[in-house]
């Protein structure tokens, strides 16, 4: 695809209708049915991907001034106040993701120094496959990084904080609980007690999230 056949807003939608369309018994993490919502912050708007036995949230920022779709891994996990053993090693092997020859880029975010796995695609030649090996390349990534780290249970919380905020969105456009406990458990594979905890979270029917969000699914 070239600038002349595609403008912007016809490669997002791409990319958008690519995850949701999908199918469960696909081999490439592109052609699964990825549930996507749209939210906003600060007027810019941006977009959550999510899907059953992937324990991350894919956010999807259009950067139109820079004809980029940027794909993003962020674990909310602050380095700032690691020892410094840690930290250096952890900052050693961030470096090292960023120069490998990979589309993918790891950096350091906010006041608490927070690690972020970065995909940066132009919007005017992306196609499936490059959408596809963006995607593997950033869950392997994030995946590697945190089990090494020993960081498994601090990005189970991001996740959870992530289905969260997803959740809250489908409310806002007049989700039911119902319908949100059917995305929980049939589409995300997340089990009955915990999906019931995230509920009561957003619906206000209890304050069990810090109880119960950090056990395993």
């Amino acid at each position: 695809m070239s600038e002349a056949q595609t403008t912007f807003s016809e490669a997002l939608n791409n990319v958008i209708n690519w995850l949701r369309e999908g199918d469960p018994n696909a081999k490439n993490h592109v052609d699964l049915p990825w549930e996507v919502v749209e939210k906003e912050a600060e007027g810019h708007k941006y977009y959550m991907a999510t899907y059953k036995g992937i324990p991350y949230i894919i956010y999807i920022y259009p950067l139109e001034d820079l004809k980029i779709i940027r794909l993003v891994i962020d674990p909310f996990i602050p380095t700032k106040f690691m020892d410094n053993n840690t930290r250096l090693k952890l900052y050693y092997g961030l470096l090292k993701i960023s120069t490998n020859p990979s589309l993918v880029k790891a950096g350091l975010v906010g006041d608490d120094d927070g690690i972020v796995f970065i995909v940066d695609l132009s919007a005017y030649s992306l196609g499936k496959n490059e959408l596809n090996q963006a995607l593997e390349e950033l869950l392997i990534t994030a995946y590697n990084v945190i089990q090494e780290l020993g960081l498994k249970e601090a990005a189970l919380g991001a996740y959870l904080e992530g289905v969260l905020a997803i959740i809250e969105a489908k409310k806002e456009k007049g989700a039911s609980e119902e319908e949100i406990k059917k995305l929980l458990t049939e589409k995300l594979g997340i089990k009955g007690e915990m999906a019931d905890a995230l509920i009561k979270e957003v619906y206000g029917k209890g304050s069990e999230k810090k109880k119960t969000l950090m056990e395993p699914m």
